[in-house]
């Protein structure tokens, strides 16, 4: 195990290296596979969590991930997802892409009215919820960089395990 060969800084940089790079490959694309598929691989990221943190089989990883500041793979997964969003509708103009209500600019992308299962269970349709469900404040940030760093700072403060948790809170 490499945790207990190298000190922790050194773990830390062999597991952003050979684990997450792979996680965030693609994850924008396979992270809406099944939940099954998906709950697999959590289980892996948490089991190379405990040891780069040198803590008990049994224990539990949110506080890890917490304070190693390591997105788990659903935060990975929003973060992405997110910021592909950023991407493609930062640059377009507010009547063409978002509303205004009567009190203020929420800077809400437009939902499609999904016709099949296909569509509702797509990228664009479900990352473009999850856009959404971000603080008025965050979707406001144009320049890209620090939009993604203050995506991740609010991702890292809450580790979360699913997407359920992430629209059950409010940002």
């Amino acid at each position: 195990v490499v945790s207990y060969e190298l000190n922790i800084s050194a773990a830390r940089m062999v597991y952003f290296s050979l684990f997450e790079s792979i996680l965030r490959c693609g994850i924008v694309f396979w992270g809406f596979t099944s939940g099954q598929l998906l709950n697999s691989v959590f289980v892996l990221q948490k089991r190379a969590v405990r040891y780069l943190c040198r803590s008990l089989r049994r224990e539990h990883c949110r506080p890890l991930f917490i304070k190693e500041k390591i997105l788990t793979l659903p935060c990975l997964f929003i973060l992405e997802t997110v910021c592909l969003m950023h991407k493609k509708y930062s640059g377009l103009e507010p009547a063409e892409v978002r509303y205004l209500t009567r009190s203020s600019f929420k800077g809400n992308i437009r939902l499609p009215i999904p016709k099949t299962a296909l569509v509702k269970h797509s990228v664009f349709y479900e990352g473009k919820k999850m856009f959404n469900h971000l603080g008025s404040e965050t979707k406001a940030i144009l320049e890209y960089g620090k939009f993604r760093g203050r995506v991740k700072d609010s991702l890292l403060q809450r580790a979360y395990y699913s997407l359920g948790e992430y629209y059950n809170d409010s940002l």
